[in-house]
Formats: structure tokens, sequence, C-alpha cells
């Protein structure tokens, strides 16, 4: 007698037969195969049922009739295209669709080892996939990222006011774009253009969260770059004339808000050309340098200095003093301390020629600065340049090495028993 052990047993086995069975007919290969089994008998009953009656019909009146052949003719006849609607076709369409996922497959997965770094999160913000970029961009791997929340390569230079904007942007637009500064494994800092998609299921709530972002830091530097040439002299990085004429339109008009007095010094080097003629460029290049480093530690932070052209330099004070002789005297103060250290000798040191050593030269070279006041100035930028450029003449025709007024401030001055005279 058979145990009741092994009756559960098989009781069992024909259970998981049945699951594994009807497991099977549900998938695409088993449904199609159901399919033309069933397509098979059906034929096979129709086929017999016609050669029965068939020999009803003609089997006493036709003798040596090859039923054999009519049945095989009737089988190609109606189970070819049976078979190629029923199961050859189903096939095709089904092999297609997987070659179509199969080449979608892969241009995703192309598309996610871009040269953008990319980070996929579930729906609580925990890092469930990075690409190779992100991994190259940040310097953190995979392993050390995947299950923590995205804030960890960011900077800490965002606040949490920032990220509960920027979700809130996510959830309303399902998507934000921006630049933030980024901190890589190292500590280094660096920008980063990043784009936040949301990704909603079938009920419409968010499932997934995608982020892509590249590396700015050659871009930025390039910006830089850019802005710099723009507005700044290459040589000495004074700004240059387009800068200046913004920074005193500025200047003007926030000595007409406050009230206070400005300066305008337009300040030329004398005696500079014959260092260029017996020493060259370079030793012009590098007494310019230094002159203009000389000019700014005379000046506030506040103050502008900027290189006009060539040997020149312009100077704007802003905001000296409500009292136009006080502003007149401080204007002179820093005119004077100006031209004491441009008086100073220069050392430049040079390499006439490749594998010599460098000698020094001995330079002297004095300035001459021309000065003009401003206060609610209703004339252009340009005629406060011209004014200071026209007195820095008067100066240098007067013996040079001095500082002078411009003739519209000293008709001032005159009228107001002011400290300025011209030299």
């Amino acid at each position: 007698m058979q145990s009741p052990g092994f009756t559960s047993s098989l009781s069992d086995r024909m259970n998981n037969l049945g699951l594994r069975f009807l497991k099977f007919c549900r998938s695409p290969v088993g449904a199609v195969g159901m399919m033309a089994y069933i397509i098979l008998v059906a034929n096979l009953a129709m086929l017999l049922a016609i050669e029965g009656v068939f020999k009803l019909m003609l089997g006493q009146n036709v003798t040596g009739f090859n039923w054999e052949f009519l049945t095989a003719m009737l089988t190609a006849a109606i189970c070819i295209p049976a078979l190629n609607i029923f199961v050859l076709r189903p096939m095709l369409e089904q092999q297609e669709r997987l070659r179509q996922q199969h080449n979608a497959l892969c241009i995703a997965a192309a598309t996610f080892e871009s040269q953008e770094g990319i980070i996929v999160t579930d729906a609580e913000k925990n890092i469930l996939r990075v690409n190779r970029s992100f991994m190259e961009i940040t310097g953190y791997s995979s392993e050390e990222v995947v299950g923590k929340k995205p804030v960890l390569p960011l900077s800490g230079q965002q606040d949490k006011k920032f990220f509960r904007s920027l979700l809130a942007t996510v959830k309303l637009n399902r998507k934000w774009h921006g630049e933030i500064m980024s901190r890589r494994k190292n500590g280094k800092l660096h920008p980063i253009s990043l784009t936040i998609t949301a990704v909603a299921g079938e009920d419409g709530r968010i499932s997934n969260y995608i982020g892509i972002f590249t590396d700015i830091t050659q871009k930025k530097s390039a910006e830089s770059e850019i802005h710099s040439l723009a507005y700044y002299d290459p040589l000495t990085h004074l700004p240059n004339r387009r800068l200046l004429n913004d920074r005193l339109i500025m200047a003007v008009a926030g000595s007409r808000r406050s009230g206070y007095f400005g300066a305008v010094m337009f300040i030329d080097l004398d005696n500079f050309k014959p260092l260029n003629d017996c020493h060259g460029h370079v030793a012009g290049d590098l007494l310019l340098i230094e002159a203009a480093s000389r000019i700014t530690r005379c000046v506030r932070e506040v103050d502008t200095v900027a290189r006009f052209g060539g040997d020149e330099f312009v100077v704007i004070l802003g905001e000296l003093a409500a009292d136009e002789n006080e502003s007149a005297a401080q204007a002179n103060l820093v005119a004077e301390k100006i031209l004491n250290s441009l008086a100073e000798p220069y050392f430049v040191l040079l390499q006439k020629k490749e594998k010599t050593k460098h000698i020094t030269v001995e330079h002297r070279c004095t300035s001459s600065i021309g000065v003009v006041l401003f206060a609610d100035h209703q004339e252009s930028h340009e005629t406060l340049l011209r004014e200071a450029d026209i007195a820095m003449y008067r100066a240098k025709n007067n013996g040079r090495n001095r500082v002078n007024l411009s003739r519209k401030t000293v008709k001032a001055r005159e009228q107001t028993g002011g400290l300025f005279n011209p030299a």
C-alpha cells in the first residue's frame, strides 16, 4: 500500500505541474503554441467530417478515388493559411515588438552613459542609480551614493529654503533647471548646470526623480575671461575705458543723490617714452604695471583706478565731502600722494637675450595730474574727462610733476576762497 505521505507528495507535484502549465499558457510562446494546437485539432476534425461527407456522396458513384491525396490537399488548403494568420503572423509581430524594445533599451542604455552626469532617485529621493559620468565628475563611486539622499555631493552653499523652493517647482511644473555650486569628493567646489525632472506613474503620482547635470567650470572660466577682456586692461588688470565710463556715470549719479562731491583725476606719466626707446616695450610694460600698482595703493578700495590708454590713467574719487573746499583738500591730498609715489625711482628687471642673466634698469618717471570736482553735475561724463585731461596738459606745460585743476573748478574755488590754485 502507498503511504499517505507519498499520496500527498504526488498531489503537490500534480498541483505544481498544473500551475506551471497555466503559467506557460499565459506566456506569449505558450499562448501561440496552444492556439496552434487548437487550430490543428479543429482542422483535423473538420477534415474527417469532410472526408465522411465526400465518401457518402461520391463513394458509391466514383470508384478508385484517392482519398489520401484529397485529405492532403484539404489539409494544406486549410492549415497553411490558418497557421499563417494565427501562428506565424503573431510570432513575427511579437518578434518585431521584442526587437523594438531591445533597440529602445540599447538607446536608453547608451543615453544613460552619456557625458552628462545622471542620477535617478525614487519618490522618497533615495538614489537608485548613477551613471559613469556622475562618478567621474563628482569623484563618488556608485556604492557610496546609492541608497542615500542626493544632497551628498552638493556644496552646502544652498540652504533649506532653496531646496524647498526647488522641490515645490518640480512638483508643480514637473521640472526645474538652474545653475548651482557642487562639491566634489576631494572638497573642491565647481559650478554645474542641473536639470531635475519628475517621472509620474500611471496613477499620476511621482515615482522617480531624474537629475541631469553638466560641469560648467570651463564655460564659467570662458565667460569670466570674456568679461575681463571686455572691461579690463589685459596688461595692468585695471578697468579699461568702457568700465571707466560706467563707473564714472555711477559716481556722478551717486554724488547727485547724496550731495557729496567727487573728483576725477587724469594722470599722465612724464619721461616714459625714453624707457621704451632704450630698453623696448617689455621694459615699458613692466613700468606701467608698477605704476598701476602704486596708484592703486594711494586710493581707497571704493575708488576706481583705470588705465585710459598708453601711459595715461584715470582715478575716480567718490563721495569726498558735502563741503566743496573740504572735498578739494581731500582730492589734493590724494593727488599729491600719487604724485610722490610715482616720482619714486623704478627698478625694472630685464633679460636682454635668452640664456643671459637678468639686469636691473633704474628709471625715474614723474607724472602730471589734472583734477576736476563734480557734484550735481549736469554735463556728460565725457565732459568731465575732457576737463580733467585739459587740466593735466596744463600741469605738463607748467613744468610737469605737479597737480592742476580745470579752469571751471578753479573759477569756482576763487569765488568761494577755495584752497586750489592753478599751478
